[in-house]
């Protein structure tokens, strides 16, 4: 389904004539980003390739990344994934200099920093990661894995927020709680699928023995 028929949608539940599709836009989106800022949704993750870096540091924000999961460097031959380092200091631990370039073994995260070390003279870094969506338009070209999966959960969610927002809170949270049930569902569904080896990644790349067990 895409944006556009979603708030279609989303029009018709409210049933008014003066519905501002623009502000309903708003709390769809906004919908999206805070369900995916609280959950762990593995269909949600992308497989990123030759990642641009600047001297070993990737930068979350300039690429949109919420959170990653699995580092990867190849040079072609060889590929290798990376271990975590706990935090800076422990990385001060392995190496004095941050420069040092090399095969990568390391990286660790700081802020919306992510460094490799040592910094790769050749190659490229791959990345497992969650991706904030882009936003949504009123657009039947606006669609991504989030409207194809679950739109009917965005359309009850951005009600509720609708209806909150002209104080209407018991239609919010009657609205509010079908779309939250959706997402349990879908959420139930994937980690059973998960539970019986079903890979839900968007790209999937990686082999298995690359992913952590505490992902």
């Amino acid at each position: 389904m895409h944006a556009k028929e979603m708030l279609d949608k989303a029009v018709k539940i409210i049933a008014r004539q003066d519905t501002d599709r623009d502000l309903m836009l708003f709390f769809m989106n906004t919908a999206r980003r805070a369900i995916i800022r609280d959950k762990d949704i593995t269909k949600f993750q992308q497989t990123l390739f030759a990642v641009p870096h600047v001297s070993g540091t990737i930068d979350f924000a300039a690429l949109n990344i919420k959170g990653v999961k699995v580092v990867e460097y190849d040079n072609g031959t060889d590929k290798r994934t990376l271990v975590k380092l706990e935090n800076y200091a422990t990385a001060r631990k392995y190496y004095s200099n941050f420069a040092r370039t090399g095969r990568p073994e390391h990286y660790f995260e700081q802020g919306t920093k992510l460094q490799v070390l040592p910094v790769p003279a050749a190659g490229t870094i791959n990345l497992v990661a969650e991706v904030w969506p882009v936003d949504l338009a009123d657009s039947v070209t606006s669609t991504d894995i989030t409207t194809t999966e679950i739109p009917e959960a965005w359309i009850y969610l951005a009600v509720a927020e609708y209806f909150d927002y002209f104080d209407e809170g018991d239609k919010g949270n009657y609205w509010r709680q079908k779309g939250s049930v959706l997402v349990e569902q879908y959420i139930a569904q994937l980690n059973a699928q998960e539970t019986y080896g079903v890979s839900n990644m968007v790209h999937p790349y990686f082999r298995e023995e690359y992913m952590r067990g505490d992902y």
